[in-house]
């Protein structure tokens, strides 16, 4: 019968593969080089490239490939400032991609990110400041300014790029917040970091008297933050300090 003689549908697929940038997204901006990610669904893929131009260009210079398998990767570094665009072009073994999806993407001179782990630390009056650089892709970090309850306390000047260290001396008793930022060369400054606070606090001794002349005594004091490691020093003639004893509060 008919039915019995009937041949199931063919289905050919004449369409050529599509790669897609998953990474970056259109209309980034970056600083040095760049990571860029394509996927592409179709199994019929055979190669991939990755290619470039200047936005004002209309001829693509490849920058990664053919790729015969993933991970479809390249890295991006023009060089040169200005706006560019990439494509994914995938093709099989009968031609390419016609019309590739393309982004566009701008290398510029990006202000620094902020410095990293702020901590801080006290010491009697004084505030010392801990912190990690940030990333530097253009190697064009200059230093940093650091800020006490929102005032720059450091000179106009940048702190030297080396410096991950920072004291703030002659501090009276309170409660102090610091930030810091990172500055390039051509004068801009990131973001400021996030902020750790300085407790700074005496605390206080009571005397012993009369004067004692037993090997030892018992001393007390107030002041103290629950937590806090609290020393008991001696002040040698020769104006240095040792430690007799040191007690958690």
């Amino acid at each position: 019968s008919s039915a019995s003689n009937s041949l199931p549908a063919i289905v050919i697929d004449v369409h050529r593969p599509q790669a897609i940038i998953t990474d970056p997204a259109d209309g980034s901006s970056f600083e040095g080089s760049l990571a860029i990610t394509a996927e592409c669904p179709d199994q019929d893929l055979v190669t991939l490239r990755f290619q470039y131009r200047a936005i004002a260009d209309t001829t693509w210079t490849d920058l990664a490939g053919p790729l015969a398998h993933g991970p479809y990767t390249a890295v991006f570094a023009p060089g040169t400032l200005g706006t560019y665009a990439l494509r994914a072009l995938a093709a099989d073994q009968f031609g390419q991609d016609p019309a590739p999806q393309e982004i566009t993407v701008e290398a510029a001179d990006l202000a620094p990110e902020s410095p990293l782990q702020l901590t801080a630390t006290v010491d009697g009056g004084t505030s010392t400041l801990t912190w990690i650089a940030p990333p530097d892709p253009s190697d064009d970090l200059d230093g940093y300014h650091v800020y006490r309850d929102t005032v720059q306390v450091t000179p106009p000047s940048p702190l030297p790029p080396t410096t991950v260290i920072w004291e703030d001396s002659g501090l009276a008793d309170g409660s102090y917040e610091y930030q810091v930022s990172a500055v390039d060369e051509a004068g801009q400054e990131s973001d400021l970091s996030s902020s750790v606070t300085a407790e700074v606090y005496t605390p206080s001794l009571n005397h012993v008297l009369p004067v004692t002349t037993f090997a030892s005594t018992d001393l007390s004091g107030a002041g103290a933050r629950p937590g806090d490691l609290v020393e008991l020093r001696a002040r040698a003639p020769d104006g240095t300090f040792a430690t007799l004893a040191s007690v958690t509060s």
